[in-house]
């Protein structure tokens, strides 16, 4: 298998604008190989020291057509499923796990597990693990009331995705609903490999523009290290990366200092 590259940047990030922390965000395929092992690789990574580095992760729930997550996370999915992923299984593995140790961090699944594990319990749940956040990437603000409402009963915060072809109008219906939830936006510029077809100015610019449309707490989709990571933080409070994370699971799982490998990594960024 080819060696990944990954490009670490020495320079300092670009001054903020008007904000005070800037925050990563990598996501983290749940049951891969295995649900017992990610577990365990899971909790030393959230108890061990990061400086003064803000690393937070979205957790993953491997779903068997996802449709917004790269090659490699679809090949994490797709392994985690082969080896027997359950929900049931998930839950008893992490709730051991003291995810406060984190700022943040986030549960992302497609809505029909939360759906058929009744939302409402699947919400509660989740909240009493300690996760912070949810973000339900396939459902649209028009259907999302009921999620929402738990939400606000349980007090776990929404994440919901916005787009910059979206209607500015609805942007700002979106933006103030999920202030209000102390909740946050998550920007997805583009997904998976149609990334290539655009060019840092053009993401550039979307962002900007978002930026003087929102005060919501928002995190950009970056899907993987590209200068649009440092672009980012001149207009939003954090970057989600998710591709990275995933190749070095899927080239070193079965080292046994791939924990050390991936601290490496979150903390030479």
């Amino acid at each position: 298998m080819e060696s990944i590259q990954i490009t670490k940047k020495e320079s300092e990030k670009p001054e903020l604008k008007s904000k005070e922390v800037c925050e990563y965000y990598y996501s983290y395929v749940l049951g891969y190989p295995n649900m017992q092992e990610s577990a365990k690789l899971l909790n030393n990574l959230i108890n061990s020291e990061t400086g003064e580095k803000n690393v937070n992760f979205v957790l993953k729930i491997p779903f068997s057509d996802p449709g917004a997550e790269t090659d490699a996370e679809k090949y994490l999915c797709e392994e985690a499923l082969k080896n027997g992923f359950e929900v049931k299984k998930m839950f008893d593995e992490l709730k051991n796990i003291d995810f406060s140790k984190k700022n943040k961090t986030v549960l992302y699944t497609y809505y029909n597990i939360a759906y058929v594990k009744g939302l409402d319990n699947f919400i509660k749940t989740i909240k009493e693990m300690g996760f912070t956040h949810i973000h339900i990437p396939d459902i649209p603000y028009k259907e999302s009331e009921e999620l929402l409402n738990i939400c606000e009963k349980y007090g776990l915060k929404p994440i919901l995705a916005i787009s910059p072809n979206l209607d500015e109008s609805k942007i700002k219906i979106i933006n103030d609903k999920i202030k209000s939830l102390d909740g946050m936006l998550l920007l997805n510029l583009t997904t998976g490999n149609m990334m290539d077809i655009f060019n840092t100015e053009i993401m550039a610019s979307h962002m900007e523009n978002i930026s003087n449309i929102c005060d919501c707490e928002t995190i950009v989709n970056c899907m993987f290290e590209s200068e649009l990571v440092d672009k980012s933080h001149e207009y939003f409070e954090g970057t989600l990366v998710s591709d990275n994370l995933a190749l070095l699971l899927k080239e070193y799982i079965l080292d046994e200092k791939i924990e050390l490998k991936i601290m490496d990594y979150l903390l030479k960024k």
